[in-house]
């Protein structure tokens, strides 16, 4: 296969290609299996694929087919039956439909770029791919965050409603000591968080929250979960938004290092930033 040599940089730069046959852009699925067994560089075959025609493959209607096949030889159509019941139908109908139009409509084009041209636009192709990809998965991210934010919203209204039974029903589910319900615990007590920077209530979350990692210090497992959301004590109780990071309303303000706060998992986007102690 000529594009393997090439992909394997074995011929000078300035060769011209040979001609460029039909239907590199439309590769059966055996094609394609032959190209990744032969590790064939996908976007190279592209690039020497953009000067490749379309194989045009017409259907004959069933008039014309009949009058084809009545024409056939007696022993030809005894062979093509044998051929069938051996198991080659489907490649026989490729082979007989080339026969009855006289070989394939679309000719080969003829080579015109060079080896050093086909491998830049390989490059070019790889990089075009690369950048579809992160267009692809930027939009994916922000689909992704915009439908959490939509959620999260609702779960807070409904927080909003009755935050007591929030908090009744984090320690009912943390008494029972096992992984599934410290995971649901842990998801409702940082919506509880979200809705208390949201009403800028910050200090009395972080003050209950102080005191059920104090209740439940040896819940190792637990704690962890914690510290994984970011659901510290009150010394740390700031929160961040799209605008940044927020303070609670009231309490001291001091200078805090990027190091403590990337401690206490605030923030690491900023060199300084706001801890508010109470």
């Amino acid at each position: 296969m000529w594009l393997l040599v090439v992909q394997d940089r074995e011929l000078d730069e300035d060769e011209v290609e040979p001609s460029v046959p039909p239907g590199l852009n439309s590769l059966s699925g055996a094609q394609r299996a032959l190209a990744d067994f032969v590790r064939l560089d996908p976007d190279l075959l592209a690039a020497a694929a953009a000067a490749s025609d379309p194989l045009i493959v017409k259907t004959p209607s069933t008039a014309i087919l009949r009058r084809w096949v009545k024409g056939l030889p007696e022993a030809d159509k005894d062979t093509l039956l044998l051929r069938i019941l051996q198991g080659e139908g489907a490649l026989l109908r490729s082979e007989m439909l080339r026969r009855l139009h006289g070989g394939s409509s679309a000719r080969a084009a003829e080579g015109s770029r060079t080896v050093g041209e086909l491998l830049a636009g390989g490059e070019t192709a790889w990089a075009e791919g690369q950048e579809e990809a992160r267009r692809r998965e930027t939009k994916e991210r922000l689909r992704r965050e915009k439908a959490a934010a939509a959620a999260q919203s609702q779960r807070l209204d409904l927080l909003a409603r009755d935050p007591e039974s929030a908090w009744e029903q984090v320690d009912t589910l943390i008494e029972k000591k096992r992984p599934r319900e410290y995971d649901a615990a842990t998801a409702l007590l940082d919506d509880l968080h979200a809705l208390a920077a949201q009403n800028d209530d910050l200090a009395a979350f972080s003050e209950r929250m102080t005191e059920l990692r104090e209740l439940n210090a040896r819940k190792t497992s637990l704690i962890d979960r914690f510290d994984r959301v970011k659901l510290r004590d009150q010394s740390y109780c700031g929160s961040v938004s799209s605008r940044g990071v927020r303070p609670p309303a009231k309490g001291r303000e001091v200078t805090a290092s990027i190091g403590i706060w990337a401690q206490g998992g605030l923030t690491d986007d900023v060199t300084t930033a706001h801890a508010y102690y109470y």
